[in-house]
């Protein structure tokens, strides 16, 4: 599966998705591309690749991505290779991208045979604009201005949720790491995710 974790700036993305990795050893996360500067405590190929603009540029030109975008001045992006790659190896991977990233992804994989069936989307949201605020400031990494302009922007990203598979409010980071664990399990178990050939003998002949 690829599993898109979106939602608003704040919401708690990146929270979910460690809390995720960290339980599931199934999982496995894309790293996504930035133009943007390193920030304190960051790690260049862990938490983002740090690429200069004219790198990133180039990637564009060249294809590499599945999806990119300028998100608040900054490039985003992320690379179809490390998707493919992953998927191949026989990993869920889990892919934290705002909801223009999550969109894109969602429209391109419908053309690329080996995410066609594999996207399954979660959108985070956030109980009130006011809590989104409140955690926005707590994260003391944006200015106020950016601050107001995130905050203007989740009110359209809001929108975006219910072309998701699934809602999963965030109202605490263990309400929303057990809702999102359930899901991803289910998943596992779809009708249509579960190849025949790898099942074990079965006394019920009719289902194969």
């Amino acid at each position: 599966m690829l599993i898109i974790i979106t939602g608003p700036s704040g919401v708690g993305k990146t929270t979910l998705c460690n809390r995720l990795l960290a339980s599931d050893l199934q999982l496995a996360r894309v790293v996504t591309c930035t133009n943007r500067a390193l920030r304190r405590n960051e790690l260049h190929g862990k938490h983002y690749y740090f690429l200069s603009t004219a790198t990133f540029r180039q990637k564009i030109n060249d294809g590499e991505f599945l999806e990119h975008a300028k998100v608040y001045g900054n490039l985003y992006g992320t690379l179809l290779e490390e998707v493919v790659r992953q998927l191949r190896e026989g990993f869920d991977v889990l892919l934290s991208v705002d909801v223009q990233g999550a969109a894109t992804v969602c429209q391109r994989a419908r053309g690329i045979l080996a995410l066609r069936r594999a996207v399954v989307s979660l959108f985070l949201m956030p109980p009130s604009l006011a809590a989104l605020e409140q955690r926005l400031h707590s994260r003391g990494q944006d200015a106020k201005s950016a601050i107001r302009q995130r905050l203007n922007a989740a009110e359209q990203e809001i929108d975006f949720a219910h072309k998701c598979d699934f809602i999963i409010p965030s109202n605490g980071i263990e309400e929303t790491f057990e809702l999102a664990s359930a899901i991803i399990t289910a998943e596992r178990f779809r009708t249509t995710r579960v190849l025949v050939s790898s099942m074990p003998e079965t006394p019920y002949p009719n289902i194969i």
